[in-house]
C-alpha cells in the first residue's frame, strides 16, 4: 500500500512513518511532501493509495491540498495529522471527504484505532475491485481469447531474472488449502481495454522463494519467512518484477500481443476470497510447481478469460 506523508515538520514524518510500519500494513511503501504543492504533485505521478496530511503548511495547506486532490478526483483517501484542533475545522474537512482527523500530539492507541479499520476497509475494497474486474472479464471474454504459456516458457523466464537455477513443472489442478496463504495475486490487463484478463497467484513457499532470492537473501532467511508464514514487504515488493516478465507469456488472441500487468496485491487470511478468484467461469486455468534446489518447492495458478 503506498501512502503520502505530507507534513512541514521532519520529525514528525518520521512520527507518523514509524506509527505505519507498526501497524504491518501489507507491501507499505511511504513517501515525504513538505507542503501541498509537493504532495499533489507527488500524488499525481506516484498515485498513492492515502495521502496522510498536516493542516497548516507553507504554500499550499492541508485542506487546500484535499480540495485539490477532490477536484481532479483522483480517488485518494486523505486524513488529517493536525494542531488544528477547532471542531468547524475539522467538520470542513470531515464534510469534503477527509476519512479522519487526529489531533497532535498523538498516542498509538489513538493512531492504531483510527487507522485500522481504514486500511482493513481500503485492502477489501481493492480486492472486490479485483474481484469484479474478473467477473467483468469472464463475462465478456471468449473461452479461447487468452493463451497461458508452457511451463517451459514460465522456467526460461524466471530463470532470467534468477541467480538460482529455477525449474517449473506443470501439475494436474488441485484443491486449494489454507496452506497457499499469505498468497500474491498478480492482475493483467489486455491492451486495448485494460479489462483484467489473466492472473497469477503466488503461494507462500514461491513467494518467499522467489521474492528472496530476488531480494538477495540468504537460504536459511528465505526458510525462516516460510515457517513462520510471514512474508515482509521487500519480499513480495520484489515479486512485481517477476509479474511484469510474466505478462510477456500471456497472449491475447484477439489483440495478438501479450498482456500487460496492471498490479498485485496480497491475501493474508480470506481463503474464500482467494477461492473466488479462481472459480470464476469461462476461464481457463493452469497448475505449476516452481522448485529451485536446496531452497525448497512452491505453486503457482495461471487463469485466463
Amino acid at each position: 500500500m503506498r501512502i503520502l506523508i505530507v507534513d512541514d515538520s521532519k520529525a514528525m514524518q518520521v512520527i507518523v512513518q514509524r506509527s505505519l510500519v507498526k501497524l504491518n500494513i501489507p507491501n507499505l511503501e511511504v513517501k515525504f511532501a513538505f507542503n501541498g504543492t509537493e504532495g499533489l504533485n507527488l500524488a499525481r505521478s506516484w498515485e498513492p493509495e492515502l495521502v496522510i496530511s498536516d493542516w497548516h503548511m507553507p504554500e499550499m495547506s492541508g485542506l487546500e491540498l484535499l480540495n485539490a486532490l477532490n477536484r481532479e478526483m483522483l480517488g485518494i483517501r486523505v486524513g488529517f495529522v493536525t494542531t488544528e484542533t477547532s471542531a468547524e475545522s475539522r467538520n470542513e474537512a470531515l464534510q469534503k471527504g477527509s476519512d479522519f482527523v487526529i489531533n497532535k500530539p498523538f498516542d498509538t492507541q489513538t493512531f492504531f484505532s483510527v487507522l485500522s479499520p481504514l486500511i482493513e476497509e481500503m485492502a477489501d475494497t481493492k480486492l472486490k475491485a479485483a474481484d469484479l474486474a474478473l467477473a467483468q472479464a469472464a463475462a465478456s471474454a471468449q473461452p479461447s481469447r487468452i493463451k497461458l504459456p508452457l511451463a517451459s516458457s514460465i522456467q526460461k523466464t524466471l530463470n532470467a531474472l534468477s541467480q538460482q537455477a529455477v525449474t517449473v513443472v506443470q501439475k494436474p489442478t488441485e484443491a486449494l488449502s489454507e496452506q497457499w496463504l499469505p498468497a500474491v495475486v498478480g492482475l493483467f490487463v489486455d491492451h486495448q481495454s485494460k479489462v483484467v484478463r489473466g492472473i497469477c497467484v503466488i503461494d507462500l513457499e514461491a513467494t518467499s522463494m522467489l521474492g528472496g532470492i530476488l531480494a538477495g537473501l540468504s537460504k536459511s532467511s528465505i526458510h525462516q519467512y516460510i515457517g513462520d508464514r510471514h512474508v515482509p514487504k521487500h519480499i513480495v515488493a520484489a515479486l512485481e518484477r517477476v509479474f511484469e516478465v510474466l505478462s510477456a507469456t500471456i497472449t491475447d488472441t484477439l489483440e495478438h500481443r501479450d498482456l500487460e500487468f496492471k498490479s498485485m496485491t496480497s491475501i493474508n487470511t480470506d481463503m474464500a476470497r482467494l477461492e473466488a478468484l479462481l472459480s470464476r467461469g469461462n476461464t481457463h486455468r493452469m497448475d505449476v510447481e516452481i522448485s529451485v534446489a536446496n531452497y525448497g518447492q512452491g505453486k503457482m495458478i495461471l487463469i485466463g478469460s
